[in-house]
């Protein structure tokens, strides 16, 4: 059976790439308008999807200044301050995880993609491991870590595999804050 993501607006072109490259069974369809991906209840697309060529096609359309401008946002959102241990989960290549770090927060940035943390390991810079850490991991078993002030899961990272995966990944998020920490989840 088919299952929808839940994101609209995504192009056929979309559905095409990720078939292509993942092999996986995925169509886009369209219900009154309104965008849906589709795809095998079985699919893990996402685990390959993620890899150089995203982070080509994704970073080259970023527009100056507008990371920081995110991070600022977000920072405030959370109510951050200098020291503030912050979990990025999933980080991506650390597009949010190294300004808010060069912020003063504390980051630690979780991803499942080998090639999506070693891109954000080349663009950290001169941050010390003490400020901003990078950690591949499935969010949908629990962190090791834990004590966050706040936690973030940014650009649309819910909605790619089962309802069940999705509350997993929300209970790891809550089980690595503080009590009284904050998560911000965005979503498009």
């Amino acid at each position: 059976s088919l299952k929808p993501l839940r994101t609209a607006g995504f192009l056929n072109a979309t559905a095409d790439a990720i078939r292509q490259r993942s092999g996986q069974d995925f169509r886009a369809e369209s219900t009154e308008g309104e965008g849906r991906l589709c795809w095998s209840a079985m699919s893990e697309w996402w685990k390959t999807f993620f890899d150089a060529d995203y982070v080509r096609l994704w970073g080259a359309g970023e527009i100056a200044g507008a990371i920081s401008e995110h991070a600022g946002a977000v920072w405030e959102l959370l109510g951050l301050r200098e020291g503030s241990r912050l979990l990025d989960a999933p980080c991506g290549y650390g597009r949010v995880s190294e300004p808010m770090a060069r912020r003063g927060a504390v980051v630690v940035g979780v991803d499942q993609s080998a090639e999506m943390l070693a891109q954000a390991e080349r663009d950290r810079g001169n941050l010390p491991v003490e400020r901003l850490r990078y950690v591949q991991h499935d969010l949908r078993e629990p962190l090791a870590e834990g004590g966050f002030d706040a936690a973030m899961n940014l650009f649309t990272s819910i909605g790619y595999g089962s309802d069940e995966d999705d509350l997993a990944i929300f209970r790891t998020l809550r089980g690595a804050l503080r009590p009284g920490g904050r998560l911000v989840v965005e979503t498009m």
